[in-house]
Parts: structure tokens; C-alpha cells; sequence
């Protein structure tokens, strides 16, 4: 609640990290509108008139219950889309209770996002937002900055 009435700039208050790591999938810096949540409640948007657009915007994914192969379902159907080509950046948070894989074939969380985001915008994985250990506020609309090198994330105070 402090940080929701906080009339000055967030970037002051980055998001902790999980275990003091985070994963630079694609290097770079971007700015844009925060945007996104759950990525198979945000993956339900698409066709529909909800879907919000996504130009300019830092996109926020996190799941749980979910392992690699159907993560890399949920993100080909974002990429095929087009919503990975709109986007400034993308920060996927911890996806928590993960299954133990029944193959050891089947590709880890880690290389899922990293095989669909290598190439694209500046994306980080590994922030605490979701439905795991730590459940942060993110500001939907809000003015957002991303350094995926550091894996920092500031936002503008919605006041502003």
C-alpha cells in the first residue's frame, strides 16, 4: 500500500530478485507500459476483444503448476501471434510449482525462455511476482523501465 501511494518515482524501489539471481535472456535496455500477469489467463486474451495492445509495452509472465512443454505451447502461441514482435521487453517471474518432469527429454522452464526469447526484445527471467514465495505489486499501465544487463525494473509512480 506505501508503494501504491508513493507520489514519487519508483525507481528508487526495484523489485528483489529470487535468491539474488535473474537470468538476462536478451540483453538491452527498453521502456513501455507494464502490462500482462498470467500467462495462461494473459494467452486466453488473444483473438478476443480484451486483449489489450501490446506496442511499447514491458509484458509480465509468470505461471504456476505448469512445466516445459506446456510453457512452450502457451509461447508459441504468444510468438506465432505476433505479441513477442510488439513488445519493448519481457520479464517472466518464477514459475512455482513446477512438476517433476516425467521425461528427461522434455526441455526445463529455463530453455523454454530462453528458446523463445533469445532473439526478440530485452527480456529477464527470475523476479519476484507471482504466485510463489513473493506476490509484488505490478502496475498495470504504469511507465516502465526494464535493464534486462542489470535485471532492474523501475516504474513511474502512478501519481505522476
Amino acid at each position: 500500500l506505501r508503494l501504491l501511494m508513493y507520489s514519487g518515482f519508483w525507481n528508487s524501489k526495484p523489485f528483489s530478485r529470487n535468491s539474488g539471481t535473474f537470468t538476462c535472456v536478451r540483453p538491452g535496455k527498453s521502456h513501455g507500459t507494464a502490462i500482462g500477469g498470467n500467462l495462461t489467463t494473459f494467452r486466453g486474451l488473444l483473438g478476443t476483444p480484451y486483449m489489450p495492445s501490446l506496442f511499447n509495452s514491458i509484458l509480465f509472465l509468470e505461471d504456476q503448476e505448469i512445466e516445459g512443454y506446456e510453457l512452450a505451447v502457451n509461447l508459441l502461441q504468444l510468438s506465432l501471434a505476433g505479441v513477442f514482435d510488439n513488445a519493448a521487453g519481457i520479464v517472466f517471474g518464477e514459475f512455482s510449482k513446477v512438476p517433476k518432469k516425467i521425461d528427461r527429454g522434455d526441455p526445463s522452464v529455463e530453455e523454454v525462455i530462453s528458446y523463445f526469447l533469445k532473439n526478440g526484445p530485452p527480456c529477464i527471467s527470475g523476479l519476484n511476482f507471482s504466485h510463489g514465495k513473493t506476490q509484488a505489486i505490478i502496475p498495470i499501465g504504469c511507465k516502465t523501465a526494464l535493464d534486462a544487463n542489470a535485471g532492474t525494473v523501475f516504474f513511474e509512480s502512478p501519481f505522476r
